[in-house]
């Protein structure tokens, strides 16, 4: 990062953590406009840079480093992105397609869909629009097999209200979804909306509630999702056309709510879990800008439940976690994996 008197360097370093307890810093990718995301295709050979500039930037792009040698990164050339009205229309956030073919960008005012079959030099399917999404902050691709046993392609994108700016009521920005089957690929068709049903201020006169980091689970159809201070959601995808405000369908079988947690004074920034049990238990990790991480244990009910989360003020919290018993953190019981001692 570019220092007050103008030296240094922006980019993305990259790290060994083979050694989870022991990383080392390996290599260096230098980016001029710097790095707010990064994604690596799945071949693990190519970095893409996404430098989230807003408006002032003149010439949008995505950046693509050849990183097959970790300690000696170069750079194999750009995508341009067409520029387009609102915030910006730079890369915030990209996914890949598990196979590699496609990528996903969240491009603060549109939506883009890459061909990236040969990750060298991507090229774009389509760049699209949608006037009530006001910034684009993450889009991730999702498939399931309908009623009638077809399989249809969907991409869910996530609406970062104002870039996160705290307007002090709930909610904001919510959950859109496109799809993309076939030929829609290159037109997207919008088909459902979801949002939590929290309404009224925030805890803070400016504080934030709109949604944030998400995490997809393609197999169990759930996906985890934070929302600032209105805490941390999680969602069953087994129906992605309709309307729907938290367990609430207002119109067709759109996505629903199964789960949420809300801290009074938090502000979670993601919400993840690793791995989902066969029985659809999970823990559930929350980044927390004001309280740090935040650890979250779920046990999918039979049928969906109304309101199942809890409002739990800083003084219980305080209380609740002083009676836990305070543990060592040793290589013995980090919840890691060492390699085999050589």
């Amino acid at each position: 990062m570019l220092k007050d008197d103008g030296t240094g360097k922006n980019g993305t370093f990259i790290a060994d953590i083979s050694g989870p307890l022991r990383p080392e810093t390996v290599g260096f990718v230098e980016v001029a406009q710097g790095s707010h995301n990064q994604s690596i295709h799945p071949s693990g050979n190519y970095l893409y840079n996404s430098n989230s500039d807003l408006i002032t930037s003149l010439q949008p792009a995505i950046e693509v480093f050849d990183i097959s040698d970790p300690g000696a990164p170069k750079s194999v050339g750009e995508l341009s992105l067409p520029p387009r009205p609102g915030l910006g229309t730079e890369s915030h956030d990209i996914t890949f397609s598990d196979d590699g073919k496609r990528a996903y960008s969240a491009a603060l005012s549109q939506g883009v869909i890459i061909d990236t079959r040969d990750p060298a030099n991507p090229s774009i399917i389509s760049s699209f629009l949608d006037q009530t999404i006001n910034v684009w902050h993450q889009m991730d691709p999702f498939t399931i097999t309908d009623a009638s046993g077809r399989e249809r392609e969907f991409v869910i994108a996530e609406d970062e209200f104002a870039g996160a700016v705290g307007t002090g009521q709930c909610p904001n920005g919510g959950v859109h979804v496109f799809e993309t089957t076939g030929a829609m690929e290159r037109n997207p068709h919008r088909v459902g909306y979801w949002n939590i049903d929290t309404l009224g201020p925030t805890d803070q006169v400016d504080g934030r509630c709109t949604a944030h980091v998400f995490d997809i689970h393609e197999d169990e159809k759930v996906m985890t999702i934070a929302y600032y201070n209105g805490g941390v959601h999680v969602v069953d995808l087994s129906g992605l056309e309709g309307i729907s405000l938290a367990d609430q369908q207002v119109a067709g079988e759109g996505l629903r709510q199964i789960g949420y947690y809300r801290i009074q004074g938090g502000e979670s920034w993601s919400a993840k879990t690793p791995s989902i049990a066969p029985d659809g238990s999970f823990h559930l990790y929350s980044n927390d800008i004001e309280r740090g991480l935040d650890v979250f244990r779920f046990e999918r009910p039979s049928q969906a439940l109304a309101k199942s989360g809890t409002w739990m003020g800083a003084k219980q919290a305080a209380a609740y976690f002083a009676g836990l018993p305070m543990v060592t953190v040793t290589e013995r019981n980090a919840l890691v994996c060492l390699p085999p001692q050589q």
